[in-house]
C-alpha cells in the first residue's frame, strides 16, 4: 500500500495506482523541507532522541537498581514491588497522573516555588524544547523497576562462590564488579537494550496522551495522517519505522551478543 496512491478518494482499494517510490519521495522532500520546525521533521528528531534518553538511561538506572535490590536489607520484597507497579498500570492512567503533576501551577511547579526555584518553571508538556525530555523521564520512571527485575535476574544467576573468590584473589568491588558481574549478566543487557530501544522507537501513547501534538513522534506521524485519511502516506511512514527499527535493533543485538560468556 505504501508504493500506492491510497486515500480516501481513492474509494475502492481496488481503484488505487501504483506510483512507485512518491510516497517515499514525499516524505523525505518534506523532512528537507521544513527541516526540524516540521512535522515530519520534529516526529523523526524527537523518535531519536526519546529512544536514545530512554534506551541509556532506563538501563543506567535499572541496572543499579537492580544492584541494591541484590543487597540484603530489610523489606526488600515490599521495595521491588513498589517500583514494580508502575509498569503494571494502564499507560492512560500513569498519563493522566502525570498530566496533573506537571499542569501549569500544579504539584510540580508549587515544590518548586516553595524550595525557591520558581526562575525553573516551563510549560513541562507543551514546551517542544523540552517536553520529548519530560516524557522520556516519565516512561523512564514507568519501566525502572521491570527494567531492574531483568537485571535482577541476571545477578541471581552468578554463582556466590564466584564471587568470594574473586574477594579471596583480592579484588575490591569495582574489580569484581568490571570482570566477574558485568560479563556474567550480559544476556541481561542484550535483553534490555533490544527491548527498551525497539520499545522507545516505536512509541505512540506517552506522547500522544500527554501533550497531543505538541511532542510529534513517527507513530504520531502516522496516527495524523490515517486520520486524515492519507493511507498510502502513512502506511510509508510506518515501512520508513520498521525500516529504522531493524537497522538499528539487529546490529544492537548483533554487538551486545558478542560480549556474552557463559559460565
Amino acid at each position: 500500500m505504501s508504493f500506492t496512491d491510497w486515500t480516501a478518494a481513492s474509494g475502492s482499494i481496488f481503484k488505487v495506482k501504483f506510483v512507485g517510490l512518491y510516497q517515499f519521495e514525499n516524505i523525505y522532500a518534506q523532512t528537507k523541507l521544513m527541516g526540524a520546525s516540521g512535522s515530519e521533521g520534529m516526529a523523526f528528531a524527537n523518535t531519536f532522541k526519546y529512544a536514545f534518553a530512554v534506551t541509556i538511561f532506563l538501563n543506567i538506572f535499572g541496572l543499579l537498581l537492580a544492584l541494591v535490590f541484590n543487597l540484603p536489607f530489610k523489606f526488600k520484597g515490599f521495595i521491588r514491588s513498589a517500583f514494580f507497579i508502575p509498569c503494571i498500570f494502564s499507560a492512560l492512567i500513569i498519563c493522566f497522573t502525570f498530566s496533573a503533576i506537571f499542569y501549569p501551577g500544579g504539584p510540580f511547579d508549587r515544590f518548586l516555588t516553595a524550595v525557591g526555584m520558581s526562575d525553573f518553571i516551563r510549560p513541562w508538556l507543551t514546551d517542544r524544547s523540552i517536553n520529548i525530555y519530560v516524557i522520556s523521564a516519565i516512561n523512564i520512571w514507568m519501566f525502572l523497576g521491570f527494567t531492574a527485575t531483568i537485571y535482577l535476574a541476571g545477578l541471581k544467576s552468578i554463582p556466590g562462590e564466584l564471587k568470594e573468590a574473586t574477594r579471596i584473589d583480592g579484588a575490591n568491588a569495582w574489580q569484581n564488579f568490571r570482570h566477574i558481574t558485568l560479563p556474567l549478566i550480559a544476556p541481561a543487557v542484550t535483553i534490555s537494550m533490544v527491548l527498551s530501544l525497539v520499545g522507545s522507537l516505536k512509541v505512540f501513547d506517552l506522547p500522544y496522551l500527554l501533550s497531543g501534538n505538541q511532542a510529534y513522534v513517527i507513530n504520531s506521524l502516522v496516527y495524523f495522517q490515517m486520520g486524515n485519511q492519507l493511507y498510502a502516506y502513512g502506511t510509508a511512514i510506518s515501512l520508513v519505522l520498521f525500516i529504522i527499527v531493524c537497522l538499528l535493533a539487529f546490529p544492537l543485538l548483533k554487538v551486545l551478543r558478542k560480549n556474552e560468556v557463559q559460565l
